[in-house]
């Protein structure tokens, strides 16, 4: 398959090479488009902000005991005319499907992820019916805090993967990392 697409693309050559330079002279000039999806870490509120994405991941629970169970949330905010795919996945055989994944060695996930009803949409750019968030989306797993754990803040580290669109394109798929912070508290406290 690797063969016929560059066999594909060798015989466009001379046409991209045209346009190649004048493409990269107007996507210089848009700040706006050239950085969309650039990402900027702020560790002290535990959020990751992309120029038309933001995430905040929370608990439901300041601190817990061994043991004990939480509720984690991720929240996307998407700018205004962009959605993101369901959890579920799609049909046609495309990886669309947003993913959640973090590091359980310290709490453990259980079951999986649950989101809001999707939306089914005619998606333009892909051409197809498909589920999907647009605005803000809010996302929730039940976390148990690890019988070995002793008292202390721990770090919970995730990677939300979604592929965004606006009915005109769709960016690739795009990997943005998060945290927040668990106390952990032993049942003397």
């Amino acid at each position: 398959m690797l063969e016929s697409l560059l066999f594909h693309f060798k015989s466009y050559l001379p046409f991209y090479r045209s346009i190649g330079l004048a493409f990269t002279i107007i996507l210089t000039g848009m700040p706006g488009t050239t950085r969309a999806f650039q990402q900027f870490d702020s560790p002290f509120d535990y959020q990751q902000t992309n120029h038309d994405v933001r995430i905040l991941a929370i608990s439901d629970l300041s601190q817990a005991k061994t043991g004990e169970s939480f509720n984690l949330y991720v929240r996307i905010e998407l700018e205004k005319g962009w959605h993101i795919y369901s959890l579920e996945a799609q049909e046609g055989g495309e990886n669309l499907a947003t993913t959640i994944r973090t590091k359980e060695n310290l709490f453990l996930g259980q079951g999986k992820w649950h989101e809001p009803d999707p939306e089914i949409i005619l998606d333009q750019a892909l051409d197809k019916v498909v589920k999907t968030h647009r605005g803000g989306v809010e996302f929730r797993r039940t976390y148990l805090v690890n019988a070995g754990l002793k008292s202390g803040i721990y770090p919970i580290n995730g990677i939300i993967r979604f592929r965004a669109c606006d009915n005109k394109v769709c960016t690739l798929p795009k990997e943005i990392p998060f945290s927040t912070k668990m106390r952990v508290v032993s049942e003397k406290n």
